[in-house]
């Protein structure tokens, strides 16, 4: 997730799912809601990516997820 969201293209939810055997929002979904509300990122259907206002704190973002699991 933190090297994933670093990148301007975010996270495609369908690799993740074949590297991982689960979906995104099965492990992180409650972080990616949280932020999703704060409209630091944004879910397009097919990808998982910060927009401008995530990329202002994207530290802070990415140690939510770092921390949670």
């Amino acid at each position: 997730m933190f090297l994933g969201l670093r990148k301007i293209d975010g996270i495609n939810k369908k690799q993740f799912q074949r590297k991982f055997s689960k979906d995104i929002y099965e492990i992180y979904g409650e972080i990616i809601n949280r932020f999703k509300d704060l409209k630091m990122i944004n879910d397009d259907g097919n990808k998982i990516y910060l927009t401008e206002k995530g990329i202002e704190v994207s530290n802070s973002i990415m140690c939510e997820f770092i921390l949670e699991k």
